[in-house]
């Protein structure tokens, strides 16, 4: 059985997973975000790297379920391959931050790839699927997220609480 958690950035998603894991017994498998190369590239010039990063999690993603599939077990993932290409990816298209050429050449490899892999046989959104959260409050969770807080920007103070109504540091 494959589970899958979905969710905006800093929404609960590896706690829920840590969560269900633990109380079923499932095997879990979280984003990784500490081994990523273009992490931080990505937070200093987002229509550079936007195109580098998707692709990285786009390979990491797919290995990823691929080798769950193989494993025949109960697993739980905290973020699939299919929020990137339906949600993120796009997202920076229209944007402005990745090219329609990089775009559609990122489209027509997850289509590819698509064609490899099944979807989890359960995918649940923490949010919900009626809660919507302005820019403002993604950007807050993103602070708090340990990805961004290991990101040059964290320094920089990139965006300043104040600003977004997030009175936390």
């Amino acid at each position: 059985m494959h589970v899958a958690v979905a969710g905006n950035i800093g929404s609960g998603k590896t706690t829920l997973t840590s969560l269900l894991a633990k109380n079923f017994k499932w095997e879990p498998h979280y984003e990784d975000v500490d081994d990523n190369p273009y992490l931080n590239d990505f937070y200093e010039d987002m229509p550079r790297w936007s195109f580098n990063l998707q692709i990285y999690f786009l390979k990491n993603r797919f290995t990823q379920v691929a080798k769950l599939i193989e494993s025949n077990k109960k697993v739980i993932q905290d973020r699939t391959i299919y929020e990137d290409a339906y949600i993120f990816a796009p997202n920076l298209h229209a944007m402005g931050l990745m090219t329609t050429r990089d775009y559609k050449n990122y489209l027509d490899l997850f289509q590819l790839m698509e064609a490899f892999i099944k979807p989890p046989d359960l995918k649940r959104n923490v949010a919900g699927k009626e809660k919507r959260t302005k820019p403002c409050t993604g950007f807050s969770a993103l602070k708090r997220t340990s990805a961004f807080r290991r990101s040059s920007l964290w320094n920089k103070k990139a965006w300043r609480p104040e600003e977004d109504g997030d009175t936390r540091q």
